[in-house]
């Protein structure tokens, strides 16, 4: 269940922080256009900073909201102009927040009891998680009617864990927004789907009972 992510010591729970953090950066960008400000660039900065320490964390699982979150600036945009340089700082500060990731090979260098061996080849365990060479295979290798059925059975999962009842509040929440923030409506609808696009497509084999999988639908 979703409830298990947060009992146990794994990366999903602190991802979904990571990733709340981020909205809560859109909310910030977002009223700072809406009032008038100047600062957008800050905003874009940070979600930029964050956006890279969450691929920190679980690369597959934040990567699925980044299209969505990386439109929503390019539509505030439109709104209050992003020049070139404040997108290029974002980027810096994207980078800066993946450099987590230098820990490992850095410790891996020393040689350690415990290595997996990050520096012999692209195919390493470690190295091989970073740059996605499994996460590229499953893309390759799944087909169109695996696809279907992995991303069916990841929204009876969703619908599943969160009950019929919370599905009704949240189409009313949808609809709220969409009344009051139109702006905002198309932000939670593309993570949903990216989420479960991004997850179909890794998940070879779907089984609901897999805790991994809850955990990669927790955005």
């Amino acid at each position: 269940t979703f409830w298990m992510q947060a009992a146990r010591a794994e990366v999903y729970a602190p991802t979904f922080l990571a990733f709340a953090v981020l909205i809560a950066l859109c909310y910030g960008a977002d009223e700072s256009v809406r009032r008038g400000r100047n600062d957008l660039g800050r905003w874009l900065m940070g979600a930029g900073f964050i956006a890279g320490l969450g691929m920190g964390l679980h690369n597959a699982t934040f990567a699925s909201a980044l299209p969505a979150i990386l439109l929503f600036f390019v539509m505030l945009s439109r709104r209050r102009r992003i020049g070139a340089r404040e997108w290029i700082a974002a980027a810096v500060f994207f980078v800066i927040g993946l450099s987590i990731y230098l820990y490992l090979p850095i410790r891996a260098g020393a040689n350690p009891p415990l290595n997996w061996g990050w520096t012999s080849s692209s195919r390493a365990p470690g190295w091989g998680g970073i740059v996605g060479v499994d996460a590229l295979d499953e893309v390759v290798a799944t087909t169109a009617a695996m696809f279907t059925k992995n991303f069916m059975g990841c929204l009876e999962l969703l619908i599943a864990e969160v009950q019929w009842g919370v599905v009704a509040l949240m189409a009313a929440g949808l609809v709220g927004l969409w009344r009051r923030a139109r702006r905002w409506t198309p932000l939670p609808i593309l993570v949903i789907l990216f989420n479960i696009a991004v997850t179909s497509v890794l998940v070879s084999d779907f089984n609901d009972t897999n805790p991994d999988i809850h955990g990669y639908l927790l955005p």
